[in-house]
């Protein structure tokens, strides 16, 4: 309510709206068609009159020259390299959700339809157990690839996205900006040719990824003297797979990560005045650091008489896995050194099989072995021996 003319209260309606938006942009560009376009060789055209056929030796030698210089080799260049460059693709999204209360009127147009930011609306008794939330994300990601000889392939990525959040008022803004970047795959689907496989091989491929993703986030803006949080994560994998000309499928991978984080003092306002590149003084750091190495077999067996079995009635599917794992951990506070305090080393070996006894009961079995050791040295044993059907009812 609020005083009218006369002196009497007056009864003032209000209105509670939530805001949801997203705009989005897509490209995608075909690279080997356009660069098959800029390499087409260009058209003659045909000689008015009988002046250019009178032209000397030389003219024609030097116009030849000419002719096959620079933009003839660009045109080449670019017809050569269409066949191994893959699409280009540029994808940016934008997420914008309000919640706001009290309002005594309706927003502007713009903002109704997702192009403003402004609400411009005067708000009436603001509660203290709710209050108007923003958020907005962005996503940019771009991608493309290169076909290289021998079965090679490379895909480079960038992706970032941008947050922004705010806090208990309107006035406190928490932004993050996550940015991967450089992101690479590499592959190599002819890996069943080297010498000493390719005769036990039927195929094989390689997989090589490696990125970079570095995290901030910060009060307000992302300039350094706003900062809350660092973060970066190093990560790559390599993994091959096979076929063996005997049935089984093998897959190895080894994946090796590394995570550093450095936290910072909230900056304080009052404090005077600081360089917007000068960052908040250091409130703790921290190291994670891991490795995991697996390596895992298929097989299904046909039907087939087998020794003191007999003869299968359906495949039986087998699966062998073996992992092994290892992590560690490290923090400090402020400027001291980096100091352990957690680790785990870990190994498992896991034996899982299918088969089909009829149409109508399917068993299945595990058996599993797993030592886990932390930082305390005190190793946790684990044994499984599970058997167990399914029976279906027509």
């Amino acid at each position: 309510r609020e005083p009218h003319v006369d002196g009497r209260l007056r009864v003032v309606q209000t209105l509670d709206i939530t805001s949801r938006n997203t705009l989005s942009t897509r490209v995608n560009v075909r690279l080997p068609d356009l660069l098959k376009t800029l390499g087409a060789p260009g058209r003659k055209s045909r000689p008015k009159g009988g002046a250019l056929r009178r032209k000397s030796q030389e003219e024609q030698e030097q116009g030849g020259k000419e002719e096959s210089g620079q933009p003839f080799f660009v045109r080449r260049f670019l017809h050569f390299s269409a066949g191994y460059v893959e699409p280009f693709s540029y994808t940016w999204r934008r997420n914008t959700d309000g919640r706001n209360y009290n309002l005594i009127g309706r927003p502007p147009l713009l903002y109704q339809l997702g192009l403003g930011d402004t609400l411009r609306v005067e708000q009436r008794s603001v509660g203290l157990t709710r209050h108007d939330s923003w958020s907005r994300s962005a996503n940019t990601d771009v991608s493309s690839g290169l076909r290289l000889p021998l079965g090679f392939s490379l895909k480079p990525t960038y992706k970032e996205e941008v947050s922004w959040r705010s806090g208990s008022t309107q006035n406190r803004l928490r932004v993050e900006r996550s940015l991967t970047w450089p992101g690479v795959a590499v592959a190599w689907s002819r890996a069943d040719r080297v010498p000493l496989l390719r005769r036990w091989l039927n195929s094989g491929q390689v997989n090589v990824r490696m990125q970079s993703k570095r995290t901030e986030q910060a009060e307000a803006s992302l300039r350094p003297s706003n900062l809350i949080e660092e973060r970066t994560r190093q990560e790559w994998t390599v993994t091959w797979t096979g076929q063996w000309r005997v049935g089984p499928t093998t897959r190895l991978e080894i994946r090796q990560s590394r995570d550093e984080s450095v936290n910072y003092e909230l900056a304080d306002p009052s404090g005077g005045e600081v360089s917007p590149w000068q960052r908040p003084p250091l409130r703790g750091k921290g190291l994670e650091e891991g490795r995991t190495t697996s390596l895992e077999t298929r097989y299904k067996l046909r039907p087939r008489n087998l020794p003191l079995i007999g003869r299968l009635r359906s495949n039986l599917d087998l699966k062998l896995a073996l992992t092994l794992e290892s992590q560690g951990r490290k923090n400090a506070t402020g400027e001291q050194e980096l100091q352990a305090f957690d680790s785990n080393d870990r190994w498992e070996v896991r034996l899982d099989g299918t088969y089909n006894f009829s149409e109508s009961f399917r068993g299945n079995g595990l058996i599993r072995l797993e030592n886990r050791t932390p930082h305390n040295h005190q190793t946790r044993k684990v044994r499984e021996v599970k058997v167990g059907g399914t029976l279906f009812f027509k």
